[in-house]
């Protein structure tokens, strides 16, 4: 009897030390391409149909064309596939690739954060701070407790191991942010509000502020904070927590906050006796 793709995934996970988060990523990754086959596929259908799943996701055919989603699912399906590989369950691991379109970020620019924090509600004006200081992801702030806080020379420390990395980092956070922290103090959250409590309050207030935060929200004050970091000549990398060099560039800074211009050439000779 054949194996299914689902089996497969079981047998992966079982063998890697991977984080809640990735396993749902790659349970919803073999969840989709199920439904797209049309019914549970063996390994042997995923390795003959992921190809052409790939391309369906890269240019839309059933899905909204996306070429980075694309690409994500074609690094999950072949780390499957690979393992499936070396299990004896198939011979070759043949995908096609995706070509990618550079990802231009997106930031908030100052002047549309000081109109949120003018029409912030305190819970908001808190979260805003919290995230601009740190540059931490949604799910790492909404984890922070006051345990991690501590007294620093200026201002205080946050220290957390990132959920997404794993990786353990300390982060500034000034006077008044901790103080807009503290007016909040209600249980052991740093900020003591659910996922869904402050996208309620958050939209709220850039209703108020009209300002579009549309699928536009922590993470983009985080894309701002990296941005005039880099700005300021600073590191974005660290800034962000990244282990890797050039996500920053890639995927956070905003050009047209700090822009990475190539060089004029050299001005044309205007002169007379000017040669070719």
């Amino acid at each position: 009897m054949s194996t299914s793709a689902a089996a497969l995934l079981l047998q992966y996970t079982a063998t890697r030390s991977m984080t809640p988060r990735a396993e749902r990523d790659y349970a919803s990754i073999v969840r989709v391409f199920s439904k797209w086959y049309g019914t549970e596929p063996t390994i042997g259908d995923l390795a003959s149909k992921a190809s052409e799943y790939i391309r369906c996701r890269a240019h839309g055919n059933g899905f909204t064309a996306n070429c980075r989603t694309a690409a994500k699912h074609r690094a999950v399906l072949r780390c499957l596939l690979r393992f499936a590989k070396r299990q004896g369950h198939i011979e070759k691991v043949l995908l096609c690739k995706v070509r990618m379109v550079e990802h231009v970020p997106s930031a908030f620019t100052a002047k549309e954060l000081t109109r949120l924090r003018q029409h912030a509600s305190p819970i908001v004006s808190a979260g805003i701070d919290l995230a601009y200081d740190t540059g931490l992801r949604r799910s790492d702030i909404m984890s922070l407790t006051w345990n991690s806080v501590t007294k620093a020379a200026v201002g205080y420390n946050v220290a957390i191991v990132q959920a997404k990395t794993g990786r353990r980092i300390v982060k500034p956070l000034r006077t008044e942010t901790y103080r807009k922290l503290h007016a909040l103090k209600v249980d052991d959250r740093l900020l003591p509000v659910t996922r869904d409590e402050w996208c309620w309050h958050w939209h709220k207030c850039g209703k108020a502020a009209k300002v579009n935060t549309h699928k536009r929200g922590l993470q983009a004050i985080r894309r701002a904070g990296a941005s005039y970091v880099d700005k300021a000549g600073g590191s974005a990398q660290d800034y962000l927590g990244h282990r890797t060099a050039g996500l920053a560039k890639s995927f956070y800074i905003d050009p047209k906050i700090s822009p990475h211009t190539a060089p004029l050439p050299p001005a044309f000779c205007e002169s007379p006796d000017a040669t070719a």
